[in-house]
């Protein structure tokens, strides 16, 4: 009765408002996972989608595709959805047109699934095409992954994370620049840097917090550009994974900066975990009552088996090839000295059959093979683009090899004033950061005011 009144009190007051404007606000009439998807069902583009308080677990996902949707909950503790699904309580697909945004829940994992997360979100193509703001993401015993964003830009803003799980793999956001079942980061490796643009995944004005670190709270894969500013961390840190585990190539970019980290826990902390691609770090505080900072640390896990968990090979002067170009099958994930496929000599993203202009290989021309593809310090072309790292409170970049050091060290692959630069507190030349806040504009804005066009789904 509680979640009826509620329900009679937005449809009365909203009736004011009601105009002429196409896009409607179909409320669904109740918190139920299926009441949920009738109002979505039901909606067109345009449209959004309001959910009442009260709290549901949900055994079925949701699903928004084909459409640009706001789907708004009433408000953090407010809708409560607790996620007993296998695959994520809320799925959407996404395009620069059909833009989605998610505003308004608190999710709870109550089952376990590292391969979705409680909320996904997919794209098509390189666009922003979602934003997910002020909600509430609960991951206590259950083992579960926050928001998922696979192949597209967007926001994540103003929203908790809270993990109360002390062991596992919880991450509470996890890029991903194209997935492994398409093509691994292949094409966006493609595209041209472009830091302090749009074309990332903005992770903004958010509080992660944590009781102790059993994994980083972002991470990033196949090609991911991601974006982490104004946030406070408590009790954990980020990292972001390379071109050396599960057959898929490293994170693209990052820009990590005016960030707040809290350690009040006993455990030493990183300042960022980076294995592959470039960015920048700058204007972060660390503090804490507890376990010390360690610096930004630099790792190239293909050079110090048995770290690395790829099939591409050891990155030490082999002259290895691909054994497919066709960027979905498991060849294409594999390389040998056998093998049929090579990277252009001037484009080293461009891959054909072995032969004419195709004479690269997966690594670069050193000896010892520098540079290794995607490695910390090369961006697109795999050409370099230094790191750069300034004003963190005296957390500087450095490189660690896991305890298993290449022959000549770690810094015959990474070395600072080639592939990273500590430049104490001077920007990096050249570099803009995206106006802060986020530029908020149409269907991103704020918070929606009084909806119109209101049709409560019986």
């Amino acid at each position: 009765m509680r979640n009826l009144c509620c329900l009679c009190l937005i449809v009365v007051s909203v009736q004011v408002f009601e105009s002429s404007v196409s896009a409607r606000t179909n409320v669904a009439t109740s918190t139920l996972s299926s009441a949920v998807q009738l109002a979505i069902d039901a909606s067109t583009s345009g449209d959004t989608v309001m959910v009442p308080p009260g709290s549901a677990t949900w055994l079925t996902p949701i699903a928004i595709s084909g459409k640009a949707l706001t789907l708004l909950g009433s408000g953090i503790d407010s809708t409560v959805i607790t996620d007993r699904t296998t695959a994520g309580a809320i799925n959407a697909d996404v395009t620069g047109l059909n833009f989605v945004r998610i505003s308004g829940f608190t999710v709870v994992a109550s089952s376990t699934h590292t391969s979705a997360g409680l909320v996904n979100v997919d794209g098509s193509q390189a666009t922003v095409g979602f934003r997910f703001d002020h909600n509430r993401l609960l991951i206590p015993s259950a083992i579960s992954r926050g928001i998922i964003p696979k192949s597209t830009y967007g926001l994540i803003d103003n929203n908790v994370f809270d993990v109360t799980a002390t062991s596992g793999s919880v991450q509470s956001v996890s890029v991903w620049g194209s997935s492994d079942s398409s093509d691994g980061g292949f094409t966006p490796w493609t595209r041209p840097l472009t830091l302090g643009s749009t074309n990332a995944v903005y992770i903004e004005d958010n509080i992660f917090n944590y009781s102790t670190q059993a994994e980083d709270s972002i991470d990033a894969y196949g090609g991911a550009r991601l974006v982490i500013r104004g946030n406070t961390f408590n009790n954990i840190s980020v990292g972001f994974h390379g071109t050396d585990s599960g057959n898929r190539r490293s994170m693209h970019s990052f820009e990590i900066y005016s960030n707040s980290f809290v350690n009040n826990s006993s455990t030493h902390l990183r300042a960022a975990t980076i294995r592959g691609g470039t960015g920048v770090v700058f204007g972060n505080t660390y503090g804490g009552s507890g376990g010390a900072w360690n610096g930004v640390i630099l790792m190239y896990y293909r050079a110090c088996p048995p770290l690395d968990q790829s099939t591409w090979g050891t990155c030490n002067g082999t002259l290895w090839k691909l054994n497919s170009s066709s960027l979905s099958a498991q060849g294409s994930r594999v390389c040998s000295t056998s093998g049929t496929v090579g990277f252009d000599t001037v484009n080293r993203e461009s891959l054909g059959p072995f032969g004419g202009s195709f004479q690269g290989y997966f690594d670069g021309p050193s000896p010892n093979g520098y540079p290794g593809r995607d490695q910390p310090g090369i961006t697109t072309g795999q050409v370099s683009e230094p790191i750069y790292v300034w004003s963190n409170d005296g957390m500087d970049a450095g490189t660690y090899d896991g305890g298993y050091p290449p022959p000549g060290g770690i810094q015959a692959w990474i070395k600072a004033g080639r592939d990273y630069i500590n430049n104490g507190s001077t920007p990096k030349p050249g570099y803009t950061p995206l106006p802060y806040p986020f530029p908020l504009n149409g269907i991103f804005g704020a918070r929606p005011s009084a909806p119109k066009n209101v049709r409560v789904l019986e």
